[in-house]
């Protein structure tokens, strides 16, 4: 499903830790994911990855040996909703570089 991978918006906000968020779409105009992109500069309130959950209890799915630091926490089914995953990622082991809502089942 490639085609699905082109079907997103990016919107530029204005907030003090993130500068761009990316909303995907499926064919059927659903929102796979939502994706924040934070701020790099010094000069802004970063967001560590321990704000969004506990990394020991999150999966670890990239490689610190190479400065890629991905967490990921499996979201139960909500009312009206199936699975979903919030993922983290970084360079950084203690900030993160984006920080993504994403839809692993369609209904």
């Amino acid at each position: 499903m490639r085609d699905e991978r082109k079907r997103q918006e990016i919107w530029e906000v204005e907030d003090e830790s993130f500068s761009h968020l990316i909303v995907g779409f499926n064919g059927k105009d659903f929102v796979r994911f939502i994706t924040a992109v934070a701020r790099q500069h010094n000069e802004v309130k970063r967001v560590a990855h321990t704000a969004i959950g506990g990394v020991a209890n999150a999966h670890q799915a990239g490689g610190p040996a190479i400065k890629n630091f991905t967490y990921e926490w499996r979201l139960a089914p909500q009312k009206g909703s199936g699975e979903s995953l919030l993922i983290t990622r970084g360079r950084d082991p203690e900030y993160l570089s984006t920080y993504s809502l994403k839809r692993l089942a369609a209904n």
